[in-house]
């Protein structure tokens, strides 16, 4: 199974609309009607193909004036996908325009859409984690903020994630945009451990801003555990040694010890045997 969420600061759709767009014809577009190189757009049939290939289709928050956020999920057993889903494609600007090599794969679309778009459009491509952290770095206007989350009736759906005050929060605005973390990861996102994504045009390109904003050059520079982290670790640890204290007659003298160096962990269990 593949789930995709697209979620964007657009014009957004009426709730009466949420269920209909997936119709066929139902469109907005009637005057506004384009052609490009992926066809007609504005006959109200794109969303009305994706249901008829999908598991299923849904807005999961939309309004006007406030964007939309829409989950689809293909049943890959079905609808067949390429093998190689993690290459990203490499662009080479040449004097007739850039030049895209990789596989036909997902972020090829996307990179291809992005660079044609340039400008006019901003595009990110990611993981679900990687993707609410770009929705955190994300500003709202300050008139838009006074108040708890609940009363921001007019911040974009997309934005929502930055007002979160803490992982739970983060973690229950997400699911309500169809992105499922756990509230460990959302803890990730608030510490800035899961960076933001680059446009795909300038991150296809390969410049080092990109590469450092998608976090393939910047890393921390030591693993530094938070203290929950560190308790659910050594309750982990605590169980793996059950196999050996069951087997062999020896029990835990003392909580197991953890140590971080640079590019180590290393753990200490002091044990008694048993009479």
């Amino acid at each position: 199974m593949r789930t995709i969420i697209i979620g964007d600061d657009g014009a957004g759709i009426p709730s009466s609309l949420h269920k209909r767009v997936f119709d066929a014809r139902v469109t907005s577009k009637l005057d506004t009607m384009r052609m490009d190189r992926w066809g007609v757009h504005g006959r109200g049939m794109a969303l009305f193909s994706i249901k008829e290939n999908a598991v299923s289709s849904e807005i999961m928050v939309s309004d006007v004036g406030r964007g939309c956020v829409m989950r689809i999920i293909f049943d890959c057993s079905k609808l067949v996908e390429r093998a190689d889903q993690s290459t990203w494609p490499v662009v080479t600007i040449g004097s007739h325009g850039p030049r895209i090599r990789g596989p036909h794969n997902i972020y090829r679309t996307c990179v291809e859409f992005a660079l044609e778009e340039e400008g006019v459009c901003n595009v990110y491509v990611g993981s679900p984690s990687e993707a609410l952290s770009s929705m955190r770095a994300r500003s709202v206007a300050s008139s838009d903020v006074v108040g708890g989350i609940e009363s921001h009736h007019r911040v974009p759906f997309v934005c929502l994630p930055s007002l979160a005050q803490d992982a739970r929060e983060l973690a229950g605005v997400a699911s309500e945009l169809g992105i499922e973390v756990s509230e460990r990861t959302a803890h990730r996102v608030i510490r800035g451990e899961i960076l933001p994504l680059v446009n795909a045009a300038l991150r296809s390109k390969g410049s080092d801003a990109s590469r450092c904003a998608t976090g393939t050059v910047h890393r921390p520079r030591k693993l530094s555990l938070t203290t929950s982290d560190e308790a659910d670790f050594q309750e982990a640890l605590k169980e793996a040694f059950s196999v050996v204290g069951e087997r062999y007659y020896v029990q835990l003298e003392k909580e197991p010890s953890i140590r971080i160096t640079k590019g180590r962990l290393t753990v200490h269990y002091d044990f008694v045997e048993e009479d």
